[in-house]
């Protein structure tokens, strides 16, 4: 079954809610499986951009290399995990089959991410676009096989607002944040109070560098590969800093820009 075709309102609807990384992502390559494969990223740009620190858009990804070149976990990063007791250990390993989830699912044709929660929203409008393109380009029934993963996270850290979830207004708001918005913009000795007392909006975000033998293809234009490729994916997960901990993709390999 061929995956849904978007209408032009809703293709126009996901150029107003989704900016893709001019850096990383050529929008007219969506679609192609050659110059926009899983990943979205070209495997060769995206090494040049984690290895070489002198690469225009290195500074959109943190990464840790060893000295002699080799993705590591940083030092220290258990340390940061403990700060917010939070499970490292569950944590790389939820993240590793969320990732494996994730190929199944762009695998499936039926996929709307939009009812997906493990991925935000505007990562989900680029999914289903990723998707809908490649049908009507021909490349029909695109499949993500994962035979092994290792994700390396790379950094946890905390920033001010909310997550981006689908159960919340425009898929960016809470009743909570624009409260406290509203209050701070009438008031910004308001704001400047709850910010003192850490009653700002906030967000755990957690970088992971994945290593994964994997093979990709489109019925509708190639056949299965016969060997397996070793690639390389960096993805950004959020979840709410307050109350239960729910990650989320927001971004991958960088290709839409998260505010």
């Amino acid at each position: 079954m061929a995956f849904r075709r978007l209408t032009s309102a809703q293709r126009f609807a996901i150029k107003g809610a989704v900016t893709y990384s001019p850096r990383l992502v050529n929008p007219a390559a969506i679609g192609d499986p050659k110059l926009c494969p899983w990943g979205f990223v070209p495997q060769n740009r995206l090494r040049d951009i984690l290895v070489n620190p002198t690469v225009r858009g290195r500074q959109e990804i943190r990464v840790n290399l060893s000295s002699n070149g080799e993705f590591i976990e940083p030092y220290g990063i258990l340390s940061d995990f403990q700060r917010l007791d939070i499970d490292f250990s569950e944590f790389s390993n939820g993240v590793g089959i969320a990732y494996q989830n994730v190929a199944s699912l762009f695998s499936d044709a039926s996929t709307d991410f939009r009812n997906v929660e493990l991925v935000s929203p505007r990562l989900s409008l680029f999914l289903n676009n990723c998707l809908s393109t490649m049908d009507e380009k021909g490349h029909t029934h695109p499949t993500v096989l994962v035979d092994t993963v290792e994700p390396l996270v790379q950094e946890l850290a905390v920033e001010f607002g909310n997550v981006d979830q689908n159960n919340k207004w425009f898929g960016v708001y809470d009743t909570e944040e624009i409260k406290f918005h509203l209050l701070g913009g009438f008031l910004p000795e308001v704001t400047t109070a709850n910010e003192l007392q850490g009653n700002h909006p906030q967000r755990i975000v957690a970088s992971v560098l994945y290593k994964a033998k994997e093979k990709f293809w489109c019925a509708g234009s190639s056949e299965e590969p016969e060997t397996w490729s070793d690639n390389i994916h960096y993805v950004e997960y959020e979840s709410p800093a307050k109350g239960e901990i729910t990650w989320r993709i927001r971004n991958f390999n960088k290709c839409i820009y998260t505010p």
